[in-house]
């Protein structure tokens, strides 16, 4: 019951903070839209995307079970996936600025508008090699569930954190938002 609740305590934190700096910072038309693009990735990839993973967790785990590969492949193989369907989201966020009133270029919440630029230029080279280490720690190491999730958790916060201050992004969002949060 203490990790549901301290889940929970994440998912309220990520959502005042964002509310927050929604609130106090979104006088600005180009971090407005930046806003509104980090809304749209959180109902999009963290509401969405969580709820269709948890809902269909045990449908997933059985099909993914039935692919004749080592689990270590099947694990690097599906969390590039779910990370290359999150890049999706964030290219699309990115690239949807004018309905959010900014132009293409002046905001962005990755660190282009081109999703294989992003893939295979920016974030992946972050990414995918962490994913590969994870394999290769599961197979020696007995981390709980819960466990995985903080510590790949706060991997995936320090990795943003790295990547977004190195990045092309020109607002608030980019390089503040995942610190909020």
């Amino acid at each position: 019951m203490a990790k549901r609740s301290f889940i929970k305590i994440l998912a309220i934190w990520s959502f005042l903070s964002t509310a927050a700096v929604t609130v106090f910072a979104s006088q600005d038309r180009i971090v407005s839209a930046g806003l509104k693009m980090a809304w749209g990735l959180i109902v999009l990839w963290v509401g969405a995307g969580g709820y269709i993973m948890h809902r269909f967790r045990d449908s997933i785990k059985n099909f993914v079970q039935r692919i004749p590969l080592g689990w270590k492949k099947k694990f690097v193989l599906f969390a590039t996936l779910l990370f290359l369907i999150k890049e999706a989201i964030i290219t699309t966020m990115t690239n949807l600025a004018p309905v959010f009133g900014a132009s293409i270029g002046e905001v962005y919440i990755t660190a282009s508008a081109n999703f294989l630029d992003v893939v295979f230029f920016h974030s992946a080279t972050m990414f995918v090699g962490p994913f590969v280490f994870w394999a290769l720690a599961l197979r020696r190491y007995d981390f709980s569930p819960f466990g995985a999730f903080i510590v790949f958790g706060l991997t995936g916060l320090l990795g943003e954190i790295g990547f977004s201050a190195h990045s092309r992004c020109r607002s608030l969002p980019c390089g503040c938002l995942y610190m909020a949060l």
